[in-house]
Formats: structure tokens, C-alpha cells, sequence
């Protein structure tokens, strides 16, 4: 029985608010909503994925991991339980473990259907519980993120998706001081995603989406990074996955860095764009 790709980089730690905010990761969970509907899933699933994660500018190795735990509702619904793991590279090149935030999360999938067109939408719900230490320490409360998805077959093996994702962040405070000074909390954020997915066989799957985000940031102090910011990022994040069988599947993808920058004249695109992080892909799923 195969379960639905699941979780997301959006339950990310806030210790990335200490230096500039990595709006770039991509939130696996939304990108991989679109499977069709299971006719009769289990009713508890669950899924484990580890990202080893090359840098390739910097040459740092690390890995993304996560877990999710879903009850399914109906063959359409589930809700999730699910937690960031990471391992960090260290000045001595050694790995250092570090827990994530989790989250708790409602999807409805493919609540509205055209049967002329194909063209169906997902909805998907968040809310981010601070379970890390970073977390914990900047004062966030939680974050709410909502997800809608339009997937629009073009072809029998491609189809476009389009989704939208509002995200608002509740803190304490409106900042806090991280290991390089002060640092201003987000207040809201928007994210839109688009871009073609081709499936290139029946178990090979290529996700090319264009990743756009706009976030707002409070009023801490005048010093403080990002105070009373409006900051844009742009991504673009393709990955090839292979699913080998029903409980494994295997990936590749690329995610581009600080594609946008902030300069003398404003925002621009950065010219060193193209570095980013090269990601190997092994999911087990339960």
C-alpha cells in the first residue's frame, strides 16, 4: 500500500532567523498532494525520509530528515502528526544532531473535482508546533499555514500545478536575540509555487516548480535583521523521484540559494544564484 509523500520543510526550526531566513526550502508535503486518492488506505500510515544535503558552494554536508504519522479519515482526509530531524556539520567536520520543530496537519485532498477539464483542488492546514530549542528560545508561539493546490493535466503524463500558501507566524514578541545579534520576527508570508510535473514512467516522477515568497517582518529595533523588512525570495527547486516500490522511494534534487539579494539600489538577482544545495532522496513509508 503506498503512502502519500508527506511532510515539509515549513516545520522548520526558527534558528535560521538568526541569519537570512531560508524562504528557498520547499515544502515537500504540497509538492507531492497530487497523487491520486487511495481507494482503501490503512488507517494509520507513516512515513520516514533522510536527506543527505551537499552544499555546493560551501561544501557542507548534512542531512534533512523527518518523520509523519497520519490517520486517515477517509480516503481523502487524513491527519498527521509529523517532526523535522538534521544533522549539522561542525567546524571539525563532525555532525551534530539537532531536533526541529513539528506540526500538526489537515488534508483534504482533491475536495473539488472537474470531471471535463481534470482540473481538481487540495486544500492543506498546518500549524507549527515550536518543539526545537531555537524555537522555544525566540518565543514562537506557532505558525499557520494553509495550502490550496490547482493541478491541471496537460497531458496524459504531465499536468501543472499552482498553489498558494498564506503563512502566519505568532511570537511572543516581535523579536529576539539570536547568536548574531537582534533579530526581527516574521509576521506573515505569502508563498506561491508553479511549474510543470512530468511523469516520465509510472514510477518516475519530475517536479519542476518556480518557488516565490514575500514576507513581513515586525517592528523589534532599529539594529535588528530584517526589522520592518517586506523581503522577497525566489526559488527554483526541481527533483526526480523513482518510487522503487510501495514502501520505498528513491530522489535527486537541486535547491537554489539566495536566488534574490539585497544591494546598494535594492532587490536583485543574485549572481552567484546558481550555487545551492544538491539533495539525495530515500523515503520509507509504512
Amino acid at each position: 500500500m503506498r503512502l502519500f509523500w508527506g511532510l515539509v520543510w515549513g516545520s522548520l526550526s526558527v534558528s535560521a532567523m538568526a541569519q537570512r531566513p531560508r524562504h528557498t526550502m520547499p515544502d515537500l508535503s504540497v509538492l507531492r498532494s497530487q497523487s491520486p486518492a487511495i481507494s482503501a488506505p490503512q488507517p494509520i500510515t507513516g512515513l520516514l525520509e533522510i536527506r543527505p544535503t551537499l552544499g555546493t558552494r560551501k561544501g557542507n554536508i548534512g542531512t534533512e530528515n523527518f518523520y509523519e504519522l497520519s490517520w486517515w479519515v477517509n480516503p481523502r482526509e487524513r491527519l498527521s502528526f509529523g517532526e523535522s530531524v538534521f544533522t549539522i556539520p561542525g567546524p571539525d567536520k563532525s555532525q551534530s544532531l539537532s531536533m526541529g520543530d513539528g506540526f500538526l496537519r489537515y488534508q483534504w485532498r482533491e475536495f473539488k473535482k472537474n470531471e471535463v477539464t481534470g482540473l481538481t483542488a487540495t486544500a492543506d492546514v498546518r500549524a507549527n508546533l515550536p518543539l526545537s530549542k531555537a524555537s522555544r528560545d525566540a518565543g514562537l508561539i506557532t505558525a499557520i499555514r494553509t495550502t490550496f493546490t490547482l493541478a491541471m493535466p496537460i497531458t496524459p503524463t504531465t499536468r501543472f500545478e499552482f498553489r498558494e500558501t498564506p503563512i502566519i507566524y505568532f511570537f511572543k514578541g516581535p523579536g529576539h536575540e539570536g547568536s548574531s545579534g537582534a533579530v526581527a520576527h516574521p509576521i506573515i508570508e505569502n508563498r506561491i509555487s508553479i511549474g510543470p510535473v512530468f511523469a516520465l514512467s509510472p514510477t518516475l516522477t519530475l517536479s519542476t516548480p518556480i518557488n516565490f515568497s514575500l514576507t513581513k517582518y515586525r517592528n523589534y529595533s532599529a539594529g535588528a535583521s530584517h526589522n520592518k523588512e517586506l523581503l522577497p525570495d525566489l526559488a527554483f527547486n526541481p527533483e526526480l523521484d523513482w518510487q522503487a516500490n510501495s514502501h520505498l522511494y528513491l530522489g535527486l534534487a537541486y535547491r537554489t540559494e539566495a536566488f534574490i539579494i539585497r544591494d546598494q539600489i535594492g532587490m536583485v538577482l543574485n549572481n552567484t544564484a546558481g550555487n545551492g544545495s544538491i539533495q539525495f532522496v530515500l523515503g520509507l513509508s509504512f
